[in-house]
């Protein structure tokens, strides 16, 4: 039992930094990097289900927006898809010194359970990177209740695997 929870811990310990050298690295190459499902996942259960987009950030706009606008209008990779509603915008962002808040249109409500989890897995990771910030809220208006809804994220508040963090590794072997 000792010896599971300390692999864990290493485990966890090497995806963190793996992470943070990702985010850096991105910074000094000027990409930017967006988190869609991989299509070869359902087909191939060694493939993880969440994946890496590089984009030229001299396509968009800085505005952390429009960014996102772009973002949900789904991947180049024909590998990837979105786990998105192809009308999903954002409404508004708001950011403070702890936290981002990002409400998006009423259609996030719309997704399935399974297709949910993916999206805010996807955006959390992608707003991670592009931002920096670990507190992350998504709100959206609940079509069916017509109330607000809000949670709170962070990028390791979710069990979903990337391959990012993989590839780092196999690269330093």
């Amino acid at each position: 039992m000792n010896r599971l929870i300390c692999t864990l811990l290493v485990v966890v310990f090497l995806l963190a930094f793996c992470s943070c050298s990702t985010t850096q690295e991105n910074q000094q190459n000027n990409t930017l990097t967006f988190y869609y499902c991989n299509s070869n996942a359902m087909q191939n259960l060694d493939t993880y289900i969440i994946a890496t987009e590089e984009r030229n950030p001299k396509e968009f706009s800085d505005a952390l927006d429009v960014l996102l606008n772009e973002y949900f209008k789904g991947p180049v990779s024909s590998e990837l898809f979105s786990p998105f509603p192809g009308s999903l915008r954002v409404e508004s962002i708001v950011q403070s010194n702890t936290h981002i808040q990002i409400t998006l249109s009423s259609v996030f409500s719309n997704l399935s359970d399974v297709d949910y989890s993916l999206a805010c897995a996807c955006l959390t990771k992608t707003v991670h990177e592009l931002t920096g910030f670990e507190n992350i809220y998504i709100s959206y208006e609940n079509t069916s209740t017509g109330k607000r809804h809000t949670i709170s994220v962070s990028p390791d508040s979710y069990l979903l695997d990337d391959n990012s963090v993989i590839s780092e590794i196999n690269e330093g072997d």
